[in-house]
């Protein structure tokens, strides 16, 4: 009776032990680090002084694959800080282009601006010569020129 009791126990600790190995495996395969070391963590705290030949090897291989689990994080870890380094450059390059552009159209505009603000003042010139022709005019002649010519006789 105590024979098979102990036995039970056996038998349901290396389905226990199996089943938790075949976890790590799982998670090692799935690439989820967390579930594999839960999973390998019991192992590790049970495993008894005597080990045999095969459970050292057992034991050497589940050490390497932690080995490569923490590798390949550490791949993972830097690759994803080195796209992260191009992504901010490729930002800053696109806010250069922009600024460049918006700089290029700022000067165009100013130069357009500068061009309307020339003819502006040439025309506010002209204008000014003539006002002053006419106003010598009226100084000479003492009359005020009509914009109506024709009609001025109606005035009268």
């Amino acid at each position: 009776m105590e024979y098979e009791r102990i036995h039970k126990v056996q038998v349901a600790r290396e389905l226990q032990i199996r089943t938790r190995r075949e976890i790590a495996a799982l998670g090692l395969q799935l690439g989820k680090m967390s579930i594999a070391s839960w999973a390998s963590k019991e192992d590790r705290i049970r495993t008894s002084p005597e080990k045999s030949a095969g459970e050292e090897d057992e034991a050497k291989k589940e050490e390497y694959q932690r080995k490569e689990v923490k590798i390949q994080e550490w791949e993972n870890c830097q690759k994803s800080k080195f796209e992260a380094k191009m992504r901010h450059a490729e930002a800053d390059q696109m806010k250069a282009r922009a600024k460049n552009s918006l700089t290029k159209r700022l000067s165009t505009l100013s130069h357009k601006v500068e061009g309307k603000q020339a003819r502006v003042e040439a025309r506010r010139n002209r204008r000014a010569v003539r006002l002053a022709r006419q106003v010598e005019r009226i100084r000479k002649t003492g009359r005020v020129p009509s914009r109506f010519r024709c009609c001025s006789w109606f005035l009268c």
